[in-house]
């Protein structure tokens, strides 16, 4: 009986403690994310060519769209 009353209360007192620290110590705000900018992508020249992805070296150009 003896041994059965110190895990009850061994499991009182752990739950106390939990329940404490998460009242003593609330949980950091999260910073908010960063603003992303509008004007991010380069504007296109009129009449200048589109760009078009990188060769492979002993591959041929792509051809455009």
């Amino acid at each position: 009986m003896n041994d059965q009353r110190n895990v009850i209360l061994a499991v009182v007192l752990m739950v106390a403690i939990l329940m404490g620290w998460e009242y003593l110590m609330p949980k950091r705000p999260v910073p908010p994310p960063a603003q992303q900018q509008t004007s991010q992508a380069p504007t296109a020249v009129p009449g200048a060519p589109a760009a078009s992805a990188p060769t492979v070296p002993g591959q041929p150009p792509a051809a455009p769209a």
